[in-house]
């Protein structure tokens, strides 16, 4: 008797809600919550296509994306347990997964090519008498964090460029304040990526490109990777995988429709869509986590002792990833 009195009583108020012209409370989601963290550029924003064009949540996925644009801060998240999937080059992974630390990649997020450069821009004024590696030495180059690509490309071109790495200065910048500094001589070159707002190749653009610094890391590889760590990813199989769906899906989309994504991921950055349109080229995605593409990055972070030596990458390949070459 009691329970039919509080079905009433509910029946009853609810009623009374809708004559009052309050809405009803929503429905609550009946998808699984996975919070990201993501760098807040180009370089990360498969997640933001993947939520805005409502691929996780056909996938069965609640999602809070972050903004954290650190490697090593997503990896404690991960272990603290406060994040469930982050977005990072391959190096941190690798320093961690020597030190014992069970982090696993769940897909590629970047792929980087030689023949259509989107980072490790080498960059330097117009004016400016560098013009090879060994004109650097001695000189202050930004990069967007040590312990990373930018980091070992850098002193990996400088080497096979006439220079001695070994001589050089790295400041970590942001790559939205590279220009500027450059421009002022706060620093003598930068190793800067497309979400910079310089636009290469006009007549009126303050910097020259020097050379393509990832193309000493190797032609093609993964430039970033979404991982997770392994503990997450054994208790929650379902979820990972649904991710990997969905990051598939954004992936083939990104790369075939650069104004939509652009209008997207101008949502989430402080860059107008005309910015993110106007640069020389747009990042390309992949989502297969194969280790021809991870393992370059592992391999030169062993020669310049970010790690102490080198192991298959396919140590940090989740069994869940998709394995095929893309």
């Amino acid at each position: 008797m009691a329970i039919r009195r509080t079905a009433t009583i509910i029946a009853g108020i609810a009623m009374l809600a809708s004559f009052a012209g309050i809405p009803p409370a929503p429905a609550l989601s009946q998808n699984a919550p996975l919070r990201i963290a993501t760098s807040p550029s180009d370089l990360g924003a498969q997640v933001y296509y993947a939520k805005e064009l409502g691929l996780f949540s056909r996938n069965g996925l609640d999602v809070d994306i972050s903004p954290v644009s650190n490697g090593a801060d997503m990896i404690a998240a991960l272990v603290g347990g406060s994040l469930d999937i982050g977005w990072s080059s391959v190096i941190p992974i690798a320093s961690a997964h020597v030190r014992g630390i069970g982090l696993t990649i769940l897909a590629t997020a970047t792929v980087y090519s030689a023949s259509a450069p989107t980072s490790g821009m080498l960059v330097v004024t117009k004016s400016s008498p560098i013009h090879s590696g060994k004109d650097l030495n001695g000189k202050t180059i930004a990069i967007l964090g040590i312990h990373s690509n930018s980091d070992v490309s850098v002193r990996e071109w400088i080497d096979r460029n006439g220079g001695d790495d070994k001589t050089i200065h790295l400041l970590e910048l942001p790559y939205a304040q590279m220009a500027d500094a450059v421009t002022a001589g706060r620093v003598d070159a930068a190793s800067i990526d497309n979400t910079g707002d310089v636009l290469f190749g006009k007549p009126d653009d303050p910097l020259r490109v020097v050379g393509n610094t990832f193309d000493a890391i190797a032609p093609r590889f993964s430039g970033s990777v979404w991982f997770s760590s392994s503990d997450w990813v054994a208790k929650h199989p379902d979820e990972a995988r649904k991710f990997i769906a969905a990051i598939k899906e954004a992936s083939i989309w990104a790369n075939a429709h650069h104004r939509e994504s652009a209008e997207i991921l101008a949502k989430y950055t402080k860059r107008s869509v005309e910015q993110i349109e106007g640069v020389p080229r747009r990042t390309t995605y992949g989502y297969a986590a194969t280790a021809d593409l991870i393992q370059p990055t592992i391999d030169i972070a062993a020669k310049y002792k970010l790690i102490p030596s080198a192991f298959p990458a396919r140590d940090l390949i989740s069994p869940l990833a998709i394995n095929s070459d893309r």
